[in-house]
């Protein structure tokens, strides 16, 4: 187990550069943790974009997003969970292909970062078609 505050970072390909978008933070309340409930029915779980937290701890965990991204050469886009901690960011995981419904969080981070879903799917529509030559 290992205490500190979740965050969340969606990394894309973005007008030809790599970019991590902003940090959603992911609280749960006492007891409680982020399942299914909490996620889809926001049953004891609040996700706030951009994170509510200082500057230089989101800048850590996104530089730790973008180097998992680069790390596992993922393509088109991706999402790194981490907990940071008093000693910086602990990464989770990496999810490859993050949802994008309503209630997914890389279409929060898009919106935050004033990228609408339409420019997004179509550039990752035209990142699949060069890597199919």
């Amino acid at each position: 187990f290992i205490s500190g505050t979740e965050l969340t970072i969606g990394v894309i390909e973005h007008n030809g550069s790599l970019i991590a978008l902003p940090c959603t933070e992911i609280r749960a309340e006492k007891d409680r943790i982020f399942d299914y409930n909490g996620k889809y029915l926001g049953d004891g779980v609040t996700e706030t974009t951009p994170a509510e937290v200082p500057e230089a701890m989101a800048q850590m965990a996104q530089r730790v997003a973008l180097s998992a991204h680069e790390t596992f050469n993922c393509r088109g886009y991706s999402r790194t969970d981490t907990i940071v901690d008093e000693h910086g960011p602990v990464f989770l995981e990496t999810n490859t292909l993050p949802g994008l419904s309503k209630a997914s969080l890389v279409p929060q981070q898009l919106a935050i970062n004033g990228i609408s879903m339409r420019t997004f799917l179509n550039e990752q529509i035209s990142i699949a078609l060069k890597a199919k030559k």
